[in-house]
């Protein structure tokens, strides 16, 4: 409310804030602009595969998962049931390390014994962008209850599976199915996610609600415009 412009990701966060009360000719919907860092041009497949140590002929699992600050007597329970689904399904998982928030250090103890147990899993601390994005673009699925399954999946067309309360309230495209930790359910999902051609089809034809054409342009453009000194965008 302090701010004087607004550039926001999407329609529902432009409606948001008229409803707020701010006016229209502060509120641009200029697109996600994270979507532009997204390499224009993506490693081949095989090169990604081989560099990870992937096995070419199965599909492939993103997993990023994060602690949920206000649910933290529960995280054990919960990475524990996602292995126990994960361990069930026939792909090629890659997890990605959790960020910082307390708690971390629980999912990775349990990832680390996962993977020493699981020989088509990887986890993996640091990635250089080219190479998450080329593999992402490469993947079957992305799992867990990161944003980037929330606000990226759809760009790459492929299935995404939520979990939790950490992105409540995110817009989400049809591509995202919510699950839970019910181990058995969460198998039940991945399946699904993985192996439905009529939804898999159906995401081929999505529009991501985030992504808009030259965004870092019109944010230039609308920012050089726009005049500090007028009182009626400084009020």
């Amino acid at each position: 409310m302090l701010s004087n412009i607004h550039l926001v990701s999407n329609q529902n966060s432009y409606k948001n804030l008229i409803k707020l009360g701010i006016e229209k000719h502060k509120v641009y919907n200029v697109g996600l602009l994270s979507l532009h860092q997204i390499p224009k041009k993506m490693s081949v497949k095989k090169n990604i595969f081989t560099k990870l140590s992937l096995d070419i002929k199965k599909k492939t699992i993103i997993i990023i998962f994060h602690p949920e600050t206000y649910y933290l007597q529960n995280l054990q329970k919960q990475i524990s049931s996602i292995l126990i689904a994960l361990e069930k399904v026939e792909a090629n998982k890659v997890f990605i390390y959790p960020c910082s928030d307390p708690g971390y250090d629980i999912i990775i103890d349990n990832v680390k014994k996962f993977c020493l147990k699981n020989k088509d899993s990887s986890f993996h601390k640091n990635m250089t962008n080219n190479l998450f994005y080329s593999l992402y673009a490469k993947s079957d699925l992305i799992l867990g209850n990161s944003s980037s399954g929330i606000l990226e999946s759809c760009y790459f067309k492929i299935p995404a599976i939520n979990l939790g309360n950490r992105q409540k309230g995110r817009l989400q495209t049809q591509n995202i199915l919510n699950g839970t930790y019910n181990s058995k359910k969460l198998k039940l999902l991945i399946d699904y996610a993985l192996n439905n051609k009529n939804f898999k089809n159906k995401i081929k034809n999505l529009k991501s609600f985030y992504y808009k054409n030259n965004s870092l342009n019109k944010c230039y453009k609308i920012l050089s415009k726009i005049d500090m000194t007028n009182p009626k965008i400084l009020v």
